[in-house]
């Protein structure tokens, strides 16, 4: 029972610097203002519309997606759906608040670009450290799952089909869709893949994850 506990505590708190990290790449995303990923696109789209933080935006949309599971598939709701729903948004704000004071957008064309890549780099590091603590989906993740089975199609064409719908709702909130859209696209999940086998090599040396 101890063990347990001591278990998932500590998974707990690696969940939370996953996140934190992924929270540091999409505030680069959204300082840089050239696009950001399928899943913030969202946020971005609820801040210019609503006038509320990106951070927020985000506590929103994960928020309805989080009904969304309640009523379809509870199976894929853990501790670790609650944390996304929960903490992701705030260390986006609080990353926000910092990098604002360096008025990233204001640069030129290659710093831009490059912030929009570092935050590419750490939200793909951030969700793959989240993501090998098994702790239950995050609610887009977890939709995405829903999609793959129910169409029985191969995983990246779900993964497709829900990272467009996403972008697209959130264009149509007015979101910024750019270059670091594109850039999220194909490097994020690469980074993630990366992040998940490294990860996995490191925690296999501690008890908790052999």
């Amino acid at each position: 029972m101890k063990k347990s506990v001591e278990e998932m505590l500590l998974k707990f708190v690696l969940v939370n610097i996953g996140l934190m990290v992924a929270g540091i790449g999409n505030a680069f995303f959204f300082a840089s203002k050239l696009g950001t990923s399928p899943m913030a696109t969202i946020a971005d789209g609820l801040h210019k519309t609503l006038g509320i933080s990106h951070g927020t935006g985000m506590v929103i949309m994960n928020s309805i997606f989080l009904l969304v599971l309640l009523f379809t598939a509870r199976k894929y709701i853990g501790i670790g759906t609650i944390c996304v729903t929960v903490f992701l948004g705030i260390y986006v704000d609080i990353a926000g608040s910092f990098i604002a004071v360096f008025s990233i957008y204001e640069n030129t064309m290659p710093v831009r670009l490059f912030f929009a890549l570092l935050g590419s780099v750490l939200l793909g590091a951030g969700l793959g450290f989240y993501v090998v603590m098994e702790i239950g989906y995050g609610t887009l993740e977890a939709l995405v799952q829903i999609i793959y089975k129910k169409l029985k199609c191969q995983y990246k064409f779900a993964k497709i089909i829900f990272d467009f719908t996403l972008t697209a709702v959130g264009y149509l909130l007015g979101g910024t869709i750019g270059i670091g859209t594109v850039v999220s696209v194909f490097l994020t999940g690469f980074i993630m893949q990366f992040s998940i086998n490294y990860t996995k090599k490191i925690l296999s040396k501690n008890r908790f994850f052999k």
